[in-house]
């Protein structure tokens, strides 16, 4: 037994000696092997398939690695006591006393980081399933909002311009004619006014005719914009934009023409356009506006794409 733990001893002050003798290679070749387990995370939660496994994996593996820094730091402090110590045996208590205390203070550690990473992935997980079953909402909603356009109709003694008898008046080719009506109703309303008072008061003659077939259509519309403001959860620069551009893709000119008198009528519309540049593609269709002039009656921001940013 004297011999196999003379045996062991020596081994263990072979490889500490070796590692102390190279502490400078074993270091950077350690450091990269950290650098490589990090880089390649994704790819471990890709074969893993499990967060938790892969966090284990890579904690383990920085265990042994500080293990190792710790002993081969430490090994100079036992050199300058050798003399103290005689005996293989001697001298491996002490390794082992002086290991056991450093390897308490590293699985602590490790525990604790443990922990602080297994909250961290859970929500992050978290945020990646709501933002999923968000877009999913949200999608069914523009699929709500696209069957509302599609199916509304307009008696035609309701228009006051000249129609023919062949147009059908229904789904999205109705809102060709029901801006036509708007444009005349405003130039009914007296010069006189300034352009806002003009603006809201054409608007409110047209809606007290149309508000029967179309106002759901608003209300839809609003309520998209509204949910996406009202959600605590949402501030996301890269999601809210992808959900703003889906849902303004959806929108035909003539549309989104109705659209922008409608928020200058309407504070609470007005707001949402300006706060995530709902009005973009006006900026392709400005020669349709009563007024190019009138797009000044919005911030920019209802018309600049880049709403993340600010």
């Amino acid at each position: 037994m004297r011999k196999l733990n003379n045996r062991i001893d020596i081994v263990l002050e072979t490889i500490f000696r070796f590692f102390w003798k190279h502490k400078y290679l074993v270091t950077i070749v350690l450091a990269i092997f950290i650098v490589v387990l990090v880089i390649n995370f994704e790819m471990y939660m890709l074969v893993i398939n499990d967060y938790i496994l892969g966090i284990y994996f890579i904690l383990i593996a920085l265990g042994i690695v500080i293990a190792v820094l710790s002993t081969i730091s430490g090994w100079q402090k036992y050199n300058n006591i050798d003399n103290k110590y005689t005996g293989h045996l001697k001298r491996l208590s002490y390794k082992g006393q002086w290991f056991s205390g450093t390897a308490g203070v590293i699985l602590t550690s490790l525990t604790f980081l443990l922990v602080s990473l297994n909250f961290y992935y859970q929500h992050k997980e978290f945020k990646r399933g709501y933002y999923q079953s968000y877009q999913n909402n949200f999608f069914e909603l523009i699929k709500d909002y696209r069957e509302t356009a599609e199916t509304i109709q307009v008696p035609r003694d309701s228009f006051e311009i000249d129609i023919s008898k062949s147009v059908e008046l229904k789904g999205r080719l109705v809102f060709g004619y029901l801006y036509e009506e708007y444009k005349q109703e405003f130039s009914s309303i007296g010069i006189e006014k300034d352009t806002l008072t003009r603006i809201k008061a054409a608007y409110q003659k047209f809606n007290k005719t149309f508000q029967p077939y179309i106002g759901h259509y608003f209300r839809v519309v609003y309520f998209l914009l509204q949910d996406m403001y009202d959600e605590p959860n949402l501030k996301n620069k890269q999601f809210e934009p992808f959900l703003i551009k889906t849902f303004r893709s959806q929108i035909s000119d003539f549309e989104m023409l109705l659209l922008f008198y409608n928020g200058l009528t309407y504070e609470k519309n007005k707001l949402l356009f300006e706060k995530y540049s709902f009005l973009m593609p006006i900026n392709e269709i400005e020669y349709l506006l009563l007024d190019i002039n009138h797009k000044k009656l919005y911030k920019a921001s209802a018309f600049d794409d880049n709403f993340s940013k600010k």
